[in-house]
């Protein structure tokens, strides 16, 4: 199979211009460069926004009733992690993301990819799709809290290494314990435009930009979780991929919580990293109002609306 990369000279959301380079401690845009030109679908979220639900998703509805066991050891791949990757991800080596993705290829199989990237990095692929998942801000803050809290020693020396290697924030990864309280990391966050992990203003400013494209799906994480079958069959239509009453429901019921759970050493990213119970958590709308109030960080809601853009800012505060 001759493999074209795809093209670097211009990029999905703005044709003409070179994808953003993005290169931190936590990710690295430069691993797109194993991507083949070939069409492709990317779940593009913010962290500890449904990433890897979605994904499962639209692994689900690409790949068919056949490969439901998933990750058993009998099938292609041993983890969600290998059927879909982290494209941005300090995890993967460019060599191993390009082998996943030549086995999937072979194996005639959807190429999916899961991204923390900015819409604006990423480069000018043939028939790629972006499907973004939009999270109220302060509900991405207090899962994410849950998350830094629960990273392995393992995970940031990984972090660290690519923080020195890219010459960030002087070559070192910040730790849970360099925040005063979990309110102290939520001010930061907002005030620092999601450091030490992503610039969340920027990814849904880019992705309330492109909006109304054919090739864009705009999902809401209170939707996902309130409405399972809908958002099956909204990706479905949105892929293309026609699928019966039966499948739908048995979609639904593989991407139950409980099963998720059950499953979560495969399904979630790896267990050296972090604590896997840390990972897959039943996101509950509305928890970053009761931690994170508006009358006591009101400063911060603000900084956010003025930096979203009202439209933007109320679409992720939806209710669920």
């Amino acid at each position: 199979m001759n493999k074209q990369y795809a093209s670097f000279a211009s990029s999905f959301a703005r044709p003409g211009e070179p994808p953003k380079a993005i290169r931190t401690g936590y990710q690295d845009s430069d691993n797109l460069r194993a991507l083949p030109d070939a069409p492709a679908v990317f779940v593009l979220t913010a962290p500890r926004s449904g990433t890897t639900l979605t994904s499962y998703i639209v692994k689900l509805i690409h790949d068919g009733d056949a490969l439901d066991a998933g990750y058993d050891g009998s099938g292609l791949f041993q983890s969600h992690n290998e059927r879909v990757p982290w494209v941005d991800s300090h995890f993967f080596a460019r060599e191993e993301l390009e082998r996943l993705i030549d086995v999937a290829r072979h194996a005639s199989l959807r190429l999916i990819y899961k991204t923390h990237l900015e819409p604006y990095a990423i480069p000018d692929i043939e028939g790629a799709r972006l499907i973004v998942v939009g999270r109220p801000p302060a509900d991405v803050a207090v899962s994410l809290w849950d998350y830094f809290t629960g990273i392995k020693s393992f995970g940031f020396a990984v972090h660290d290494e690519a923080a020195k290697r890219h010459g960030w924030n002087n070559g070192t990864f910040p730790r849970p314990a360099d925040y005063a309280s979990k309110g102290d990391f939520f001010r930061h966050w907002v005030h620092h435009r999601g450091f030490p992990f992503v610039d969340l203003v920027e990814i849904y400013r880019q992705a309330w930009s492109l909006r109304g494209r054919n090739d864009v799906l705009l999902l809401h994480y209170n939707e996902i979780i309130g409405d399972l079958a809908g958002t099956v069959r909204r990706i479905a239509a949105f892929e293309h991929v026609e699928l019966s009453d039966a499948r739908i429901q048995k979609i639904v019921g593989l991407c139950d919580f409980d099963e998720m759970r059950r499953q979560r050493q495969t399904i979630a990213p790896s267990h050296k990293r972090f604590d896997t119970d840390h990972h897959l958590n039943k996101g509950i709308a509305g928890r970053g109002d009761e931690v994170f109030p508006k009358e006591a960080f009101a400063d911060e809601y603000l900084m956010l609306e003025n930096a979203l853009g009202s439209e933007c800012f109320r679409w992720l505060n939806q209710a669920a």
